[in-house]
């Protein structure tokens, strides 16, 4: 009975050293650490340009709109009035205007070519 016991704390024992073994080599493999150095980055780079007013972090840094409207989609297909209702009562309420213009012209000018990526997976 103890020598079972014993074996099979070897072999626990042996599959949690394999383990660690097995993390040791992937963290040198990708190139992973535990230290707490910062990584690189290129902020130096960054504060040589002067700041405008479309630099990061943006008119409204930190501000986060969420709207909502479960009927924005019926039978699968997208209710496009609602949709366009739900961007424009979020672009309104992120600029704090009354007027879905006013706000899209905070970001961009009439002169300004404009492109949209579509992601197809919902999440």
């Amino acid at each position: 009975m103890k020598l079972h016991v014993i074996l099979n704390s070897i072999k626990i024992s042996s599959l949690a050293v394999l383990f660690m073994l097995m993390l040791i080599v992937a963290n040198q493999v990708t190139g992973q650490t535990n230290s707490s150095a910062k990584p690189a980055t290129n902020i130096n780079d960054a504060m040589k340009y002067k700041r405008n007013q479309n630099s990061m972090p943006g008119m409204f840094p930190a501000k986060v709109v969420q709207i909502n409207n479960d009927k924005c989609i019926t039978d699968n297909k997208i209710v496009y009035q609602a949709a366009y209702n739900m961007i424009a009562k979020g672009m309104k309420e992120l600029t704090g205007t009354n007027n879905l213009k006013e706000a899209c012209l905070k970001f961009v000018s009439p002169k300004d070519r404009i492109g949209l990526k579509v992601n197809p997976v919902a999440g």
